[in-house]
């Protein structure tokens, strides 16, 4: 079955389907948390047409970590609700529920819901002589072979946000522009309680670049082709967010009716949900969930809900010199 998005307002295409968590972990969630640093410089690589909104379930308890797992195990995260529709059109039909919407609070008052619209951009920064540069970032990614290799690109990050306080200044400038893909963004996070968060958000102007064997130097604007020539590797918006809502995400954070996948020996970053090569069941989870109140009891008894959200580094490597606005070619 199709994965039917909301893009912008309307209902989009079929989205490319999940094919594994590893390739996620070169995606950090784009967040301010220091009061002390609260502004950071993006450049964004989804345009307003192609926002996708999706409902959430924020801040759900998870289950224990799986066998193998080495790392710190979030205890509470966000994740796209399976129930999620638009005009009456299911987003994920391919899933017969959502664990969260068919498991109530100790309370039996249902599950919290949200709606957020996802994008993806890049950290940037600003260099001494005015310039303006891609934070670079070392990724170590998994190779066809099995092997895996070690490269440094741009620091792309995922954004999750709000339409109120994020997504509706953006709006304004893409109504008035006819985009937000030809400059970068300065982003500056105003508040930094669960309910005084703002943000904003200034446009710097376009910068011009100079491409590889060409001697007139363009607009960098990501409507390119050209441009989009030099960054080949984007991640998928569609397959980050569709693998929120895929069965190997709720079964590996989630939902304790059904056997957890293994991260195997090296473990795994929170969030980002390898793909599945053993199943078992550790022995920190129940053998047999009996009904659905059960197990609201297992999921309510875990520890309190925290923000712990675990993202990268804001800041990476200055690239390199010269035309630092454009990536490092090989």
């Amino acid at each position: 079955m199709s994965t039917n998005f909301r893009r912008g307002t309307e209902v989009a295409e079929e989205a490319s389907k999940s094919q594994g968590g590893g390739k996620f972990s070169r995606l950090d969630y784009f967040t301010i948390k220091e009061e002390k640093d609260p502004t950071r410089i993006v450049r964004l690589l989804t345009d307003a047409s192609s926002w996708i909104t999706t409902t959430m379930h924020p801040n759900m308890p998870t289950r224990p970590a799986p066998a193998g797992y080495t790392g710190k195990w979030p205890q509470s995260m966000g994740c796209v609700c399976r129930m999620d529709s638009y005009k009456g059109e299911r987003t994920f039909p391919q899933y017969a529920d959502c664990f969260h919407c068919i498991t109530p609070q100790s309370d039996n008052k249902p599950r919290r819901k949200n709606e957020r619209t996802w994008g993806i951009g890049i950290l940037r920064q600003q260099n001494a002589d005015g310039s303006f540069s891609d934070v670079m970032k070392e990724v170590e990614i998994a190779k066809d072979d099995g092997t895996k290799e070690t490269r440094v690109e741009p620091h792309y990050v995922v954004f999750c946000q709000a339409w109120s306080n994020f997504w509706s200044t953006l709006d304004d400038h893409f109504k008035m522009r006819g985009t937000v893909l030809d400059r970068d963004w300065k982003i500056t996070r105003k508040g930094f309680t669960m309910n005084d968060t703002d943000y904003g958000i200034v446009p710097f102007d376009p910068v011009q670049v100079l491409l590889p064997n060409t001697t007139a130097p363009r607009i960098l604007d990501f409507r390119d082709p050209e441009i989009l020539a030099l960054y080949p590797d984007i991640p998928s918006l569609e397959e980050f967010v569709a693998n929120q809502a895929s069965d190997d995400f709720y079964d590996r954070f989630f939902d304790v009716r059904r056997p957890q996948p293994s991260f195997g020996k090296e473990g795994a970053a929170a969030g980002a949900a390898a793909p599945a090569t053993t199943v078992v069941t550790p022995a920190t989870e129940p053998a047999h969930v009996a009904s659905v109140q059960s197990i609201a009891d297992r999921i309510s008894g875990l520890p309190g809900v925290q923000n712990v959200t675990g993202y990268g580094p804001q800041a990476g490597a200055a690239a390199p010199a010269g035309l630092t606005s454009l990536p490092p070619q090989s």
